[in-house]
């Protein structure tokens, strides 16, 4: 792997067969809330590692090939527009099935295939923790309320070698993120702004509305004492390794994330000529086969793809870089918070 992975579009480029065989594409799903639901969640990306993409959204598939196995075949999915314009003003790969064929507005047949921009993170859902009476959890005086917040998990089908084994596991809600900035993001950049960083500390999310009348309040709770992910050792609890002496142009340090949460690969995944080939376009087939878990190959080479890591579009936010990170007692200093972290 060359060090194009150190950020942005870093490659998208695990063999779909191999990727099939991992068990921890049971890891992440898409982020979903129902009108009036409260949750909360802790971003494993800062702001300036965000990837803002055109999407075509709700595409109407081709027919089930007879080679898929069972009743899920999807009617409609979403793809990441190949047109995407890059930070160079030029388009991701420059071959959109949906703009080429003329796919037209189902709303209105007038109208080519809308194009949405949605900007890209991961986070792991959090669930709040209330005081018990004992000293641990603040004695008495917070018996009730909430004193922090934990990572929520949920259980799933092991797979090994691409089948279920009949065993479940259990694993961290990760959800990708795939929102609007007028109603999403634009309060995440808002709290960057102001903290220097969204790692430091949990969000509240509240979706208000449906349809084309959604908004969300995504409001920063206080700092977690001793528990921001901008700390490699806490990094590594979610598997993902920070490089403090390894910095970029920008000095933000090297991240490494492994596969299932690195958003620059589940963009490309959806961005795939393999993607398009298996779900969209009859004119193709998919080189791949069907995999149990539709992970599919990217078509650029690594030369393209290094080139795609130096112009892709990235919120333009830099929080600054903590180097080294302050020791617990001198982070509580400086940074005085009521939030706990606790382990499952």
């Amino acid at each position: 792997m060359s060090d194009i992975m150190s950020r942005g579009f870093r490659t998208g480029t695990a063999a779909a067969k191999e990727a099939a065989k991992s068990k921890s594409f049971n890891r992440i799903d898409f982020f979903k809330l129902s009108d009036g639901e409260t949750t909360y969640v802790r971003f494993l990306n800062d702001a300036w590692e965000l990837i803002t993409v055109d999407m075509h959204n709700m595409v109407p598939t081709k027919p089930k090939p007879e080679d898929w196995e069972g009743d899920n075949w999807p009617k409609v999915t979403s793809v990441v527009c190949r047109n995407t314009k890059m930070g160079d003003g030029l388009p991701l790969f420059g071959d959109c099935y949906v703009e080429s064929s003329g796919m037209r507005n189902p709303r209105d047949e007038s109208k080519p295939f809308p194009t949405a921009s949605r900007t890209w993170a991961v986070g792991v859902i959090r669930e709040p923790v209330f005081g018990d009476g004992s000293e641990k959890m603040g004695g008495e005086a917070q018996k009730g309320k909430r004193v922090g917040f934990r990572d929520s998990t949920k259980e799933v089908d092991e797979i090994k070698d691409g089948k279920p084994t009949g065993k479940k596991i259990k694993v961290k809600e990760f959800v990708l993120f795939t929102m609007g900035w007028q109603n999403f993001f634009g309060a995440v950049e808002g709290a960057a702004q102001a903290y220097g960083t969204i790692l430091d500390r949990d969000f509240q999310i509240i979706r208000d509305g449906e349809g084309l009348k959604t908004d969300y309040k995504v409001v920063g709770l206080d700092p977690t004492r001793g528990f921001d992910l901008r700390d490699p050792a806490v990094a590594a609890k979610y598997g993902i390794t920070i490089d403090l002496n390894t910095l970029d142009a920008d000095g933000n340090p090297k991240k490494t994330y492994p596969e299932d949460i690195d958003i620059s690969k589940l963009v490309m995944d959806k961005a795939d000529a393999d993607y398009f080939a298996r779900f969209i376009d009859p004119t193709k087939s998919s080189t791949n086969g069907k995999p149990a878990v539709v992970k599919p190959v990217t078509d650029a080479s690594v030369d393209q793809l290094a080139a795609m890591a130096a112009r892709i579009s990235n919120i333009p936010v830099r929080p600054p870089v903590v180097e080294p990170f302050p020791p617990d007692e001198a982070y509580e200093s400086a940074y005085p918070a009521e939030a706990i972290n606790f382990e499952e």
